[in-house]
């Protein structure tokens, strides 16, 4: 018997190898990058010790010729589930900017929000008992400038992606969205401007002072794209130790 195929976009992040890793012996996986193949020395690492099943596309999220080809390759494929995390981070997220056109905002609206958006509605017209997680922040409560573009994707990922998700209410896939906190470690490798100062000082300020694991996400996100949970569709699930009940400012 086959097993299904679950796609993973972002798959260099540290939630991605996580995840992969995780359902590695119950699906073939779809892994998807900015890099090519070569350059994902972890991911390769992970094969090695897993053994498990997988194809590799390379795609820019910001282009959207190349989101236009890899949405082909997930119908093609037939694929199962997706797993929505990559997408662009400012690596100077300490001021504001006004204009859609500036090369960072524009960045990050494309990533987070657009492609991820035309993918979802394109194969939720060719699908069927597709299940979709986009990653989410619980930053978008934060106040100030710090990592402000970054939170407007994302909340402009929530609202276009949960409007997607009610326009094809009457089909047989669905979409829900994790809105993670701090998590134990960077949630990639490829920037080191978040010092460990930064990381303690947002620690200390959630319930019982522990960050989110990994694997916490991961089990999280398994039970999302299960058979189990084939009752739920739109909904935003914060995993955060509570923390959304405060709204905390940072």
């Amino acid at each position: 018997m086959s097993k299904d195929i679950c796609a993973i976009i972002g798959i260099n992040s540290n939630l991605g190898l996580e995840f992969a890793s995780k359902i590695s012996s119950k699906y073939k996986i779809f892994a998807v990058g900015r890099k090519s193949f070569d350059e994902y020395a972890e991911f390769k690492d992970l094969i090695k010790e897993k053994k498990f099943n997988y194809k590799f596309y390379q795609c820019d999220l910001s282009n959207i010729e190349e989101v236009d080809v890899l949405k082909n390759k997930f119908v093609e494929s037939k694929i199962k589930s997706l797993i929505c995390i990559g997408g662009s981070y400012p690596e100077l997220n300490s001021s504001s900017s006004y204009l859609i056109t500036d090369e960072i905002n524009a960045n990050l609206i494309q990533t987070h929000s657009l492609s991820y958006s035309f993918i979802v509605d394109k194969l939720f017209e060719s699908l069927e008992n597709l299940s979709v997680v986009y990653i989410s922040s619980s930053s978008i409560f934060w106040k100030g400038n710090r990592n402000l573009l970054y939170s407007a994707a994302k909340n402009h990922a929530e609202h276009l992606l949960l409007s997607i998700t009610k326009k094809h209410l009457e089909s047989k896939n669905r979409l829900n969205i994790v809105r993670l906190s701090i998590m134990e470690r960077p949630f990639s490798n490829d920037y080191s401007n978040y010092s460990e100062e930064d990381f303690n000082k947002r620690v200390s300020l959630m319930p019982n002072g522990k960050p989110i694991t990994f694997k916490e996400a991961s089990d999280l996100i398994s039970f999302l794209i299960s058979h189990e949970s084939k009752a739920v569709n739109g909904n935003v699930i914060s995993l955060d130790r509570g923390e959304s009940i405060n709204r905390l400012s940072i």
